[in-house]
């Protein structure tokens, strides 16, 4: 069914699957994912992930010789009444697992906390913000003095130029 080696979201087997399992469970498949072969339980497989336009995600694990291995959903196995080589009963009998766990899928992304990171503070003493400004203060000074012996020195420069050249 599926080549193991070439497998991409453009093959034939590939698009056929995601038609079916889009028109079974009555949503669009916005993304396919071809991941990098794997080898859990001593068999080589490559993981084939369909995304829902309700967040959830199938996941078909591929063996070398082209036939579906195992099928996640949401990253849990999917146990599977029909056979897989059949292709409607089995995206039927999935669409139906995906459309009864909806609800439960909702409330779990509903229960989901967001953490944002916090960026740590450095807190300062009083004593601590008055050195810190004293030494930029310094700093300043002494770039303040740097910039005023520059003026100084074009000054004199552009007065040499300004002076009528000496007749010898």
């Amino acid at each position: 069914m599926f080549d193991f080696s070439k497998l991409a979201e453009a093959d034939k087997p590939v698009q056929d699957l995601k038609k079916q399992l889009a028109k079974a469970a009555g949503q669009s498949i916005p993304y396919v994912i071809v991941g990098k072969a794997k080898r859990p339980a001593g068999v080589s497989v490559k993981p084939l992930e369909y995304g829902f336009e309700n967040g959830q995600k199938v996941t078909f694990l591929i063996r070398q010789g082209g036939d579906i291995y195992s099928v996640l959903l949401n990253d849990k196995p999917l146990p599977l009444t029909s056979d897989m080589t059949m292709l409607k009963e089995m995206t039927k009998e999935i669409a139906g697992k995906l459309k009864a766990g909806q609800l439960r899928f909702d409330t779990t992304l509903a229960k989901a906390k967001v953490r944002v990171p916090s960026v740590p503070r450095k807190v300062l003493t009083t004593k601590q913000q008055v050195e810190d400004l004293s030494t930029q203060e310094q700093s300043l000074d002494t770039s303040i003095a740097d910039a005023d012996q520059h003026i100084e020195q074009l000054k004199a420069k552009l007065a040499q130029m300004q002076q009528p050249p000496a007749t010898a």
